[in-house]
């Protein structure tokens, strides 16, 4: 079915309800209108060359824990139990003389710069938090505080305590 034809046959079907016809017509057209462009999904606790910023990650719970609904000004404080690091990748050649001689594996970056080769990245493992909040007088506000310092740490909520601010 052409486009051309699905307008005639809607028009037809809608008579006297012109009006419910165009909004409907108006919600298909939005539904299928692509809306700005797709980007990368960001990684909650990336590690960089610079390594982990603890700092950062705790100032960016709390702007997202201040935005559920009765939460009011928050404040978060995490504890890590390991910060992250690199696994680097060796190369173990034995000598004639039986000593193991180990070595990282360096490769060229370009420009006269090397690199040694990330076999895999650790991220920090988080031990408790601490989130102060000034909504947190109520029990839901509490619960969904809790609940989301979970989803975003990975943490038991034993080990999450929630108070209030004064």
């Amino acid at each position: 079915m052409q486009m051309g034809e699905f307008w005639k046959k809607a028009a037809a079907l809608a008579g006297k309800n012109r009006l419910i016809a165009a909004a409907a017509a108006l919600g298909v057209l939005l539904l299928v209108w692509p809306f700005g462009t797709k980007t990368a999904a960001k990684t909650p606790a990336a590690v960089s060359e610079s390594g982990f910023d603890l700092a950062a990650e705790e100032e960016r719970l709390s702007r997202v824990l201040s935005e559920i609904d009765g939460a009011g000004a928050v404040s978060v404080m995490l504890t890590l139990r390991s910060d992250a690091r690199r696994v680097i990748a060796y190369d173990s050649r034995t000598a004639s003389g039986g000593d193991g001689d180990t070595q990282a594996v360096i490769v060229s970056t370009g420009g006269g710069a090397n690199d040694v080769v990330t076999v895999c990245s650790v991220y920090p493992e988080y031990a408790g938090a601490v989130v102060v909040a000034e909504g947190a007088g109520s029990a839901s506000v509490r619960l969904e505080l809790t609940r989301a310092v979970a989803a975003a740490t990975g943490l038991g909520t034993d080990r999450i305590v929630v108070a209030k601010s004064k």
